[in-house]
């Protein structure tokens, strides 16, 4: 069953959802292949720096349900558009797939809120949310393959891929609020940190905020607390350490 919405405004807005889905799925492996190489606010050394490949994997282990039942949510929405741009399916196959797509909509729901909001600090929990993920994914890759050899047999009785009217995705905005929301992406802060230097002759305190692509520093008096400097730096000099960027080291 294929998407079908009737209005320019219906075409419009599943393909803007359709770019979420998409966008999802190619951002969230680059997030976990760069996430080690955010710029940092400590300096190297100490029993809590990972190889780059260790950082990966830890990230991989606390986003992954985050991403399954997000997904999972994302493609039960989908499903329903698909439902209500269509006429009444009543062919077995279908049915079974409605069933199917509840029951991953239900697990990734459960595990979303029972990961966001419980398993600090309880594994059994978290053996829960990843019980509920693997089934979302099981169940999934079932109701794809089951669509895709339904939406075969449909195609030799004439039933084809609706054609819009219009494609957004080839147009200027389109591609110019991409590239905007990527840049804003790339500048939620990564990490943060105060810290002050002993080879500082000035004694501040320094306030860092770190993104991929801006480090923001703020140099306050150590005594009073004051603002005395601020420091605003643009990728790729955001890499550089708080000392190397106030000339004192």
């Amino acid at each position: 069953m294929y998407p079908n919405p009737k209005t320019r405004k219906g075409q419009i807005l599943y393909q803007l959802f359709n770019s979420v889905i998409i966008g999802t799925v190619i951002l969230y492996p680059l997030f976990i292949i760069f996430a080690p190489l955010a710029p940092k606010t400590t300096s190297s050394g100490g029993f809590l720096d990972f190889p780059p490949l260790l950082e990966s994997l830890l990230v991989l282990i606390l986003t992954f349900p985050i991403f399954v039942s997000f997904m999972g949510i994302l493609l039960c929405i989908k499903r329903l558009v698909c439902i209500k741009t269509n006429a009444p399916q009543t062919d077995k196959v279908q049915k079974i797939a409605n069933i199917l797509y509840i029951i991953v909509l239900s697990a990734s729901v459960i595990s979303l809120v029972l990961y966001l909001f419980y398993t600090m600090g309880k594994s059994s929990l978290f053996g829960v949310v990843i019980a509920l993920n693997i089934i979302s994914i099981i169940l999934l890759i079932t109701v794809v393959f089951m669509q895709k050899s339904a939406l075969k047999n449909a195609g030799a009785i004439g039933i084809i891929k609706p054609t819009f009217e219009l494609n957004i995705y080839k147009k200027p905005l389109f591609i110019i609020s991409v590239i905007i929301l990527v840049f804003v992406l790339l500048s939620i802060p990564t990490s943060h940190e105060r810290a002050s230097f002993e080879y500082d002759p000035s004694g501040y305190v320094y306030d860092r905020t770190n993104s991929f692509t801006y480090a923001y520093i703020k140099a306050e008096d150590g005594i009073t607390g004051n603002c005395a400097d601020t420091k605003l730096v643009i990728f790729p000099f955001n890499y550089k350490s708080t000392g190397e960027l106030f000339g004192f080291k």
